[in-house]
Protein backbone atom coordinates (compact mmCIF):
# COMPACT_ATOMS: atom_id res chain seq x y z
CA UNK A 1 0.00 0.00 0.00
CA UNK A 2 2.57 2.45 1.03
CA UNK A 3 4.82 1.73 -2.32
CA UNK A 4 1.50 1.81 -4.40
CA UNK A 5 1.04 5.62 -2.53
CA UNK A 6 4.50 6.61 -3.51
CA UNK A 7 4.39 5.55 -7.34
CA UNK A 8 1.10 7.64 -7.33
CA UNK A 9 2.97 11.03 -6.27
CA UNK A 10 5.76 10.66 -8.00
CA UNK A 11 3.86 9.79 -11.25
CA UNK A 12 1.82 13.01 -10.11
CA UNK A 13 4.70 15.65 -9.11
CA UNK A 14 6.23 14.27 -12.88
CA UNK A 15 2.79 15.03 -14.71
CA UNK A 16 2.07 18.30 -13.54
CA UNK A 17 5.86 19.31 -13.85
CA UNK A 18 5.23 20.38 -17.47
CA UNK A 19 2.20 22.00 -16.77
CA UNK A 20 3.75 23.97 -14.11
CA UNK A 21 6.27 25.40 -16.51
CA UNK A 22 4.01 26.06 -19.64
CA UNK A 23 2.32 29.39 -17.17
CA UNK A 24 5.77 30.13 -16.02
CA UNK A 25 6.59 31.48 -20.05
CA UNK A 26 3.04 32.59 -19.77
CA UNK A 27 4.01 34.74 -17.39
CA UNK A 28 6.98 36.16 -18.83
CA UNK A 29 5.14 37.16 -22.10
CA UNK A 30 2.25 38.48 -20.30
CA UNK A 31 4.50 40.77 -17.63
CA UNK A 32 5.96 41.92 -20.96
CA UNK A 33 2.86 42.65 -22.43
CA UNK A 34 1.61 43.94 -19.13
CA UNK A 35 4.45 46.22 -19.30
CA UNK A 36 4.07 47.78 -22.63
CA UNK A 37 0.33 48.20 -22.02
CA UNK A 38 1.39 50.11 -18.97
CA UNK A 39 3.68 52.02 -20.50
CA UNK A 40 0.88 53.06 -23.22
CA UNK A 41 -1.32 53.72 -20.52
CA UNK A 42 1.09 55.72 -19.07
CA UNK A 43 1.52 58.07 -22.11
CA UNK A 44 -2.04 58.53 -22.72
CA UNK A 45 -2.90 58.87 -19.41
CA UNK A 46 -0.55 61.81 -19.30
CA UNK A 47 -1.58 63.61 -22.57
CA UNK A 48 -5.29 62.98 -21.35
CA UNK A 49 -3.84 64.84 -17.71
CA UNK A 50 -2.53 67.79 -20.11
CA UNK A 51 -5.10 67.89 -21.86
CA UNK A 52 -7.32 68.45 -19.08
CA UNK A 53 -5.09 70.80 -17.35
CA UNK A 54 -5.19 72.85 -21.07
CA UNK A 55 -8.72 72.85 -21.27
CA UNK A 56 -9.01 74.35 -17.83
CA UNK A 57 -6.68 76.69 -18.15
CA UNK A 58 -8.93 77.73 -21.58
CA UNK A 59 -12.11 77.64 -19.34
CA UNK A 60 -10.28 80.15 -16.56
CA UNK A 61 -8.99 82.97 -19.62
CA UNK A 62 -12.52 82.51 -21.84
CA UNK A 63 -14.31 83.34 -18.69
CA UNK A 64 -12.17 86.38 -17.49
CA UNK A 65 -12.11 87.88 -20.96
CA UNK A 66 -16.05 87.39 -21.01
CA UNK A 67 -16.80 89.18 -17.97
CA UNK A 68 -14.28 92.07 -19.54
CA UNK A 69 -15.87 91.56 -22.77
CA UNK A 70 -19.81 92.28 -21.40
CA UNK A 71 -18.68 95.03 -19.02
CA UNK A 72 -16.61 96.66 -22.24
CA UNK A 73 -19.57 96.14 -24.49
CA UNK A 74 -22.41 97.65 -21.74
CA UNK A 75 -20.05 100.55 -21.81
CA UNK A 76 -20.02 100.94 -25.46
CA UNK A 77 -23.31 100.57 -25.97
CA UNK A 78 -24.21 103.21 -23.11
CA UNK A 79 -21.97 105.55 -25.35
CA UNK A 80 -23.88 104.83 -28.54
CA UNK A 81 -27.05 106.09 -26.91
CA UNK A 82 -25.35 108.91 -24.86
CA UNK A 83 -23.18 110.64 -27.96
CA UNK A 84 -26.11 110.71 -30.42
CA UNK A 85 -25.16 107.46 -32.61
CA UNK A 86 -28.33 105.75 -31.71
CA UNK A 87 -30.47 108.63 -32.78
CA UNK A 88 -28.28 109.35 -36.10
CA UNK A 89 -28.91 105.84 -36.52
CA UNK A 90 -32.63 106.42 -36.89
CA UNK A 91 -32.00 108.71 -39.48
CA UNK A 92 -29.25 106.40 -41.03
CA UNK A 93 -32.59 103.74 -41.50
CA UNK A 94 -34.99 105.84 -43.53
CA UNK A 95 -31.97 107.07 -45.65
CA UNK A 96 -30.99 103.24 -46.49
CA UNK A 97 -34.69 102.78 -47.16
CA UNK A 98 -34.72 105.75 -49.35
CA UNK A 99 -31.34 104.61 -51.05
CA UNK A 100 -33.06 100.96 -51.31
CA UNK A 101 -36.33 102.68 -53.67
CA UNK A 102 -34.04 104.53 -56.03
CA UNK A 103 -31.91 100.93 -56.64
CA UNK A 104 -35.07 99.48 -57.43
CA UNK A 105 -36.58 101.98 -59.78
CA UNK A 106 -32.44 101.31 -61.31
CA UNK A 107 -33.39 97.63 -61.61
CA UNK A 108 -36.69 98.45 -63.28
CA UNK A 109 -35.02 100.94 -65.52
CA UNK A 110 -32.62 97.67 -66.73
CA UNK A 111 -35.53 95.82 -67.34
CA UNK A 112 -37.13 98.65 -69.61
CA UNK A 113 -33.80 98.35 -71.32
CA UNK A 114 -33.54 94.74 -71.84
CA UNK A 115 -36.93 94.72 -73.46
CA UNK A 116 -35.90 96.89 -75.93
CA UNK A 117 -37.43 100.21 -74.39
CA UNK A 118 -36.22 103.42 -77.31
CA UNK A 119 -34.54 106.15 -76.12
CA UNK A 120 -37.02 108.74 -75.31
CA UNK A 121 -38.44 105.95 -73.04
CA UNK A 122 -35.70 105.59 -71.22
CA UNK A 123 -34.87 109.38 -70.75
CA UNK A 124 -38.61 109.71 -69.58
CA UNK A 125 -37.85 107.41 -66.59
CA UNK A 126 -34.53 108.83 -65.98
CA UNK A 127 -35.70 112.33 -65.43
CA UNK A 128 -38.51 110.36 -63.13
CA UNK A 129 -35.87 108.49 -61.55
CA UNK A 130 -33.34 111.86 -60.79
CA UNK A 131 -36.69 113.32 -59.68
CA UNK A 132 -37.14 110.92 -56.91
CA UNK A 133 -33.51 111.83 -55.58
CA UNK A 134 -32.00 111.02 -52.03
CA UNK A 135 -32.76 114.27 -49.48
CA UNK A 136 -32.07 112.40 -46.67
CA UNK A 137 -28.41 111.98 -47.45
CA UNK A 138 -27.04 115.37 -46.65
CA UNK A 139 -28.78 115.61 -43.53
CA UNK A 140 -27.22 112.14 -42.26
CA UNK A 141 -23.60 113.29 -43.46
CA UNK A 142 -23.88 116.16 -40.76
CA UNK A 143 -25.56 114.55 -38.11
CA UNK A 144 -22.94 111.54 -38.38
CA UNK A 145 -20.21 114.31 -38.22
CA UNK A 146 -21.94 116.04 -35.46
CA UNK A 147 -22.16 112.65 -33.62
CA UNK A 148 -18.51 111.66 -34.04
CA UNK A 149 -17.85 115.12 -32.41
CA UNK A 150 -19.67 114.69 -29.87
CA UNK A 151 -18.42 110.93 -29.06
CA UNK A 152 -14.82 112.28 -29.62
CA UNK A 153 -15.49 115.00 -26.47
CA UNK A 154 -17.02 112.37 -24.23
CA UNK A 155 -13.95 110.22 -24.42
CA UNK A 156 -11.74 113.37 -23.67
CA UNK A 157 -13.35 114.18 -20.82
CA UNK A 158 -13.32 111.13 -19.56
CA UNK A 159 -17.30 110.36 -19.66
CA UNK A 160 -16.27 106.52 -20.43
CA UNK A 161 -13.60 105.16 -19.70
CA UNK A 162 -15.11 101.84 -19.95
CA UNK A 163 -15.28 102.03 -23.71
CA UNK A 164 -11.57 100.62 -24.07
CA UNK A 165 -11.93 99.88 -27.76
CA UNK A 166 -13.19 103.59 -28.68
CA UNK A 167 -10.88 105.08 -26.34
CA UNK A 168 -8.20 103.31 -27.88
CA UNK A 169 -8.49 104.22 -31.63
CA UNK A 170 -9.39 108.15 -29.93
CA UNK A 171 -5.75 107.83 -28.40
CA UNK A 172 -3.81 106.48 -32.03
CA UNK A 173 -5.81 109.44 -33.68
CA UNK A 174 -4.53 112.83 -32.31
CA UNK A 175 -5.40 114.44 -35.48
CA UNK A 176 -8.74 113.40 -34.88
CA UNK A 177 -8.97 114.53 -31.28
CA UNK A 178 -7.23 118.17 -32.02
CA UNK A 179 -10.07 118.71 -34.73
CA UNK A 180 -13.06 117.91 -32.53
CA UNK A 181 -14.96 121.15 -32.53
CA UNK A 182 -14.94 123.25 -29.29
CA UNK A 183 -17.90 123.36 -27.11
CA UNK A 184 -19.69 121.49 -23.83
CA UNK A 185 -21.74 118.35 -24.61
CA UNK A 186 -24.96 120.10 -24.10
CA UNK A 187 -24.06 122.11 -26.75
CA UNK A 188 -23.14 119.83 -29.22
CA UNK A 189 -25.99 117.25 -28.26
CA UNK A 190 -28.31 120.52 -28.95
CA UNK A 191 -26.98 120.90 -32.30
CA UNK A 192 -27.45 117.06 -33.15
CA UNK A 193 -31.02 117.80 -32.05
CA UNK A 194 -31.99 120.31 -34.28
CA UNK A 195 -31.61 117.67 -36.88
CA UNK A 196 -35.34 116.97 -36.14
CA UNK A 197 -36.59 119.96 -37.85
CA UNK A 198 -34.95 119.20 -40.37
CA UNK A 199 -35.65 115.96 -40.95
CA UNK A 200 -39.71 117.11 -40.75
CA UNK A 201 -39.09 119.40 -43.25
CA UNK A 202 -37.36 116.69 -45.80
CA UNK A 203 -39.86 114.57 -44.95
CA UNK A 204 -42.77 117.18 -46.08
CA UNK A 205 -41.06 118.30 -48.44
CA UNK A 206 -40.42 115.03 -50.05
CA UNK A 207 -43.89 113.88 -49.74
CA UNK A 208 -44.87 116.00 -51.62
CA UNK A 209 -42.72 116.18 -54.69
CA UNK A 210 -43.17 111.96 -54.79
CA UNK A 211 -46.74 112.50 -54.56
CA UNK A 212 -46.25 114.52 -57.42
CA UNK A 213 -44.08 112.62 -59.58
CA UNK A 214 -46.22 109.22 -58.67
CA UNK A 215 -49.21 111.32 -60.28
CA UNK A 216 -47.37 111.05 -63.49
CA UNK A 217 -45.75 107.63 -63.91
CA UNK A 218 -43.89 106.53 -66.75
CA UNK A 219 -44.75 104.75 -69.39
CA UNK A 220 -43.76 101.17 -69.18
CA UNK A 221 -44.21 98.67 -72.44
CA UNK A 222 -44.33 95.27 -70.91
CA UNK A 223 -46.87 93.61 -67.88
CA UNK A 224 -43.60 92.72 -65.76
CA UNK A 225 -42.36 96.09 -65.87
CA UNK A 226 -45.71 97.55 -64.98
CA UNK A 227 -45.48 94.89 -62.09
CA UNK A 228 -42.58 95.89 -60.26
CA UNK A 229 -43.61 99.67 -60.78
CA UNK A 230 -46.70 98.93 -58.82
CA UNK A 231 -45.18 97.12 -56.27
CA UNK A 232 -42.55 99.87 -56.06
CA UNK A 233 -45.22 102.40 -55.70
CA UNK A 234 -46.59 100.26 -52.96
CA UNK A 235 -43.54 100.44 -51.41
CA UNK A 236 -42.86 104.34 -51.54
CA UNK A 237 -46.47 104.86 -49.97
CA UNK A 238 -45.50 102.73 -47.26
CA UNK A 239 -42.53 104.50 -46.54
CA UNK A 240 -43.98 108.06 -46.97
CA UNK A 241 -46.74 107.23 -44.50
CA UNK A 242 -44.41 105.73 -41.63
CA UNK A 243 -42.21 109.34 -41.88
CA UNK A 244 -44.36 110.72 -39.57
CA UNK A 245 -43.89 108.08 -36.80
CA UNK A 246 -40.23 108.61 -37.31
CA UNK A 247 -40.19 112.27 -36.48
CA UNK A 248 -42.40 111.63 -33.66
CA UNK A 249 -39.15 109.11 -32.58
CA UNK A 250 -36.39 110.98 -33.35
CA UNK A 251 -38.41 114.01 -30.75
CA UNK A 252 -39.05 111.34 -28.40
CA UNK A 253 -35.81 109.99 -27.98
CA UNK A 254 -33.63 110.93 -25.07
CA UNK A 255 -29.96 110.00 -24.80
CA UNK A 256 -30.42 110.49 -20.73
CA UNK A 257 -32.22 107.15 -20.85
CA UNK A 258 -30.55 104.43 -18.92
CA UNK A 259 -29.14 101.26 -20.48
CA UNK A 260 -29.64 98.10 -17.71
CA UNK A 261 -27.13 95.79 -17.55
CA UNK A 262 -28.21 93.07 -19.23
CA UNK A 263 -28.66 94.88 -22.57
CA UNK A 264 -25.05 93.51 -22.71
CA UNK A 265 -25.89 89.84 -22.68
CA UNK A 266 -29.13 90.17 -24.44
CA UNK A 267 -27.12 91.76 -26.86
CA UNK A 268 -24.63 89.55 -27.40
CA UNK A 269 -26.71 86.29 -27.20
CA UNK A 270 -29.83 87.15 -29.34
CA UNK A 271 -28.05 90.38 -31.61
CA UNK A 272 -28.24 89.72 -35.62
CA UNK A 273 -24.85 91.81 -36.70
CA UNK A 274 -21.46 90.92 -35.86
CA UNK A 275 -19.12 94.24 -36.99
CA UNK A 276 -15.58 95.05 -35.58
CA UNK A 277 -13.44 97.91 -36.24
CA UNK A 278 -16.10 100.04 -37.16
CA UNK A 279 -15.88 103.90 -36.96
CA UNK A 280 -19.34 104.27 -36.23
CA UNK A 281 -19.99 101.39 -33.32
CA UNK A 282 -19.27 97.57 -33.18
CA UNK A 283 -22.08 95.22 -32.77
CA UNK A 284 -21.43 91.79 -31.16
CA UNK A 285 -24.33 89.47 -31.99
CA UNK A 286 -23.98 86.05 -31.76
CA UNK A 287 -26.90 84.91 -33.79
CA UNK A 288 -25.21 85.32 -37.53
CA UNK A 289 -22.17 83.11 -36.21
CA UNK A 290 -24.32 80.38 -35.27
CA UNK A 291 -26.27 80.48 -37.93
CA UNK A 292 -23.35 80.18 -40.19
CA UNK A 293 -21.68 77.82 -38.33
CA UNK A 294 -25.10 75.64 -38.21
CA UNK A 295 -25.59 75.84 -41.75
CA UNK A 296 -21.45 74.98 -42.88
CA UNK A 297 -22.39 71.62 -40.33
CA UNK A 298 -25.62 70.68 -41.90
CA UNK A 299 -23.83 71.24 -45.24
CA UNK A 300 -20.96 68.95 -43.84
CA UNK A 301 -23.14 66.38 -42.64
CA UNK A 302 -25.15 66.09 -45.81
CA UNK A 303 -22.10 65.71 -47.90
CA UNK A 304 -20.24 63.44 -45.18
CA UNK A 305 -22.73 60.79 -43.76
CA UNK A 306 -23.50 59.18 -46.56
CA UNK A 307 -19.99 58.51 -47.86
CA UNK A 308 -18.93 57.70 -44.50
CA UNK A 309 -21.79 54.84 -44.14
CA UNK A 310 -21.27 53.67 -47.76
CA UNK A 311 -17.50 53.32 -46.76
CA UNK A 312 -17.68 51.93 -43.92
CA UNK A 313 -20.44 49.09 -45.28
CA UNK A 314 -18.17 48.33 -48.01
CA UNK A 315 -14.90 48.00 -46.03
CA UNK A 316 -16.88 45.73 -43.35
CA UNK A 317 -18.98 43.28 -45.85
CA UNK A 318 -17.70 43.85 -48.91
CA UNK A 319 -13.82 44.22 -49.36
CA UNK A 320 -11.66 41.39 -49.41
CA UNK A 321 -8.60 41.18 -46.28
CA UNK A 322 -6.12 42.73 -49.02
CA UNK A 323 -8.67 45.86 -49.19
CA UNK A 324 -9.03 45.80 -45.68
CA UNK A 325 -5.34 45.89 -44.80
CA UNK A 326 -4.78 48.57 -46.60
CA UNK A 327 -7.49 50.77 -46.38
CA UNK A 328 -8.40 50.37 -41.96
CA UNK A 329 -4.55 51.61 -41.51
CA UNK A 330 -5.25 54.98 -43.32
CA UNK A 331 -8.88 55.10 -41.54
CA UNK A 332 -7.02 54.61 -38.13
CA UNK A 333 -4.33 57.00 -39.12
CA UNK A 334 -6.76 60.32 -40.45
CA UNK A 335 -9.32 59.45 -37.24
CA UNK A 336 -5.97 60.39 -35.11
CA UNK A 337 -5.65 63.70 -36.65
CA UNK A 338 -7.12 66.31 -34.67
CA UNK A 339 -10.35 67.77 -36.75
CA UNK A 340 -9.05 71.43 -36.30
CA UNK A 341 -5.50 69.84 -38.03
CA UNK A 342 -7.85 68.84 -41.12
CA UNK A 343 -9.98 72.22 -40.74
CA UNK A 344 -6.35 74.53 -41.39
CA UNK A 345 -5.30 71.85 -44.31
CA UNK A 346 -8.89 72.58 -46.06
CA UNK A 347 -9.27 76.44 -45.74
CA UNK A 348 -5.00 76.46 -46.52
CA UNK A 349 -4.91 73.83 -49.27
CA UNK A 350 -8.43 72.61 -50.32
CA UNK A 351 -9.79 76.50 -50.03
CA UNK A 352 -6.99 77.84 -52.04
CA UNK A 353 -7.17 74.96 -54.96
CA UNK A 354 -11.41 75.50 -54.81
CA UNK A 355 -10.61 79.51 -55.82
CA UNK A 356 -7.85 78.88 -58.44
CA UNK A 357 -9.92 76.72 -60.35
CA UNK A 358 -13.08 78.70 -60.05
CA UNK A 359 -11.19 81.85 -61.64
CA UNK A 360 -10.16 79.68 -64.40
CA UNK A 361 -12.17 80.79 -67.79
CA UNK A 362 -13.06 77.18 -68.40
CA UNK A 363 -15.17 77.41 -64.97
CA UNK A 364 -16.99 80.82 -66.28
CA UNK A 365 -20.55 78.77 -67.42
CA UNK A 366 -20.81 78.56 -63.16
CA UNK A 367 -22.74 81.32 -62.58
CA UNK A 368 -22.03 82.15 -59.18
CA UNK A 369 -18.52 82.32 -59.39
CA UNK A 370 -16.64 85.64 -59.80
CA UNK A 371 -15.71 86.91 -63.30
CA UNK A 372 -12.21 86.85 -64.95
CA UNK A 373 -10.69 89.51 -64.83
CA UNK A 374 -8.21 90.08 -67.67
CA UNK A 375 -5.29 92.75 -67.57
CA UNK A 376 -3.81 94.15 -70.58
Amino acid sequence: MLASRLFRIVAGVETTAPELSIPAEKSATGFRRRTAESAIRAFFGSNAFVAIVVLTLITIFLFREGFGFFSQNLANLRLYRQAGLEYVDIIRTEADKQTALSRQLGDIRLQQMRAGADQAALEKFDEFANKFGEQLNGLLSDATDQAQALRETMLQLGSHAGASVIETESQDEPSAAAATPAGNEAEQMATLRSATDKFAQIADSMKAQINELLAAPPALTSAKERKAFAKWKAEVEAYLKQLPAVVERLRAWDPNKPVPAYRAITSFLFGTQWITASFWQDWYGIIPLFVGSLMVSIVALVIAVPLGICAAIYVSEVASSVEKSLIKPYIEFISAIPSVVLGFFGIAVLGETIRAISRASFMQWVPFLPPVVCSR
